[in-house]
């Protein structure tokens, strides 16, 4: 039961976290600089809970390696990292108020410690 319950919050986190990567994206390629900050935050906390339960199912699981977990969770940050430092590129190159660039850069630059730790 507790299982079942971690594995629906991972995926309903997974596909949080899919629409909020779009529409990053799409807010980047439109130059939506006023939703970076909000989008960096999101991603943040989004990668948290992603990595929490990820971390949950795989001890619940007989069948998960630690192999396939810490893969797993070097893809997920790529990903997000990679995000992360779309943002951050944006943001610099739109925005100098150093309030919305900040959080950006901070969130941006802890992704890329924590890649490179886990690499």
């Amino acid at each position: 039961m507790i299982y079942q319950t971690i594995v629906l919050l991972h995926i309903a986190g997974a596909l949080a976290s899919g629409t909020v990567g779009a529409w990053s994206l799409v807010t980047v390629a439109k130059r939506l600089s006023h939703f970076f900050q909000l989008q960096a935050h999101l991603l943040a906390a989004l990668a948290t809970f992603e990595i929490l339960t990820g971390t949950t199912l795989a001890v619940l699981s007989p069948q998960m390696t630690a192999q396939s977990l810490c893969a797993n969770i070097a893809l997920y940050l790529f990903a997000v990292a990679f995000l992360e430092a779309l943002l951050l590129q944006r943001t610099v190159g739109s925005v100098q108020n150093t309030r919305v660039l900040a959080p950006v850069a901070f969130s941006c630059i802890v992704f890329i410690v924590v890649l490179s730790a886990g690499l």
